[in-house]
């Protein structure tokens, strides 16, 4: 079978959208990091029974899963998308051609 060989233009537009859908990621690892921070028990919380240690280890697990979907979302912004996106995107757009 022999290799497709893909205008400059197709692959243009390929990154282009790829970058698009990283840029959206990235948006929303930091939108997710929000709610994990917003997530964190804060003192005038209803907390039921939980302990005092509960609630720190609680709290660390939603701070260091902040931190986390922050740092992913760097990873977008900095390097763009994984290489999978740009060629899922680069398929779908040989399906609708």
């Amino acid at each position: 079978m022999k290799a497709r060989v893909i205008p400059p233009h197709e692959a243009f537009r390929a990154r282009f959208l790829a970058d698009l859908l990283a840029q959206g990621m990235a948006v929303t690892y930091d939108h997710r990091a929000s709610m994990f921070e917003w997530a964190c028990p804060r003192p005038d919380d209803f907390n039921g029974r939980a302990t005092p240690a509960e609630l720190a280890e609680r709290a660390q697990r939603c701070q260091a899963t902040a931190a986390a979907c922050r740092a992913k979302a760097e990873v977008l912004r900095r390097y763009g998308p994984p290489d999978f996106v740009a060629a899922e995107v680069t398929s779908v757009l040989e399906e609708v051609a």
